[in-house]
């Protein structure tokens, strides 16, 4: 199985050696929730580097292991029309 992408916290199974890890909704006490950085966001010049890490496996919406096509053609798009000028792939393994 796979943890949705937007979980903030997960564990692992801690009665199971190298168990699975678990996605756990985290809804803290309003004391505690995160108000926002206090510094405002900087902004970007005109030309400056904008890097997108991706990891290519896992790049599909779908339940399969994505390939460099599937990237190429239904990632890559997305990431240009968002204003990325850079692409930095993350973990090429051997499947």
């Amino acid at each position: 199985d796979r943890l949705p992408a937007w979980l903030k916290y997960s564990q692992p199974d801690a009665s199971v050696m190298g168990g699975a890890y678990n996605g756990v909704y985290w809804d803290p006490p309003e004391g505690e929730r995160f108000r926002g950085f206090a510094a405002p966001r900087p902004q970007l010049r005109e030309g400056s580097l904008r890097v997108y890490e991706a990891h290519v496996g896992m790049s599909s919406a779908e339940p399969v292991m994505a390939t460099y096509r599937s990237f190429a053609d239904e990632v890559l798009p997305r990431i240009k029309d968002m204003g990325y000028n850079a692409v930095q792939l993350m973990a090429i393994m051997e499947h």
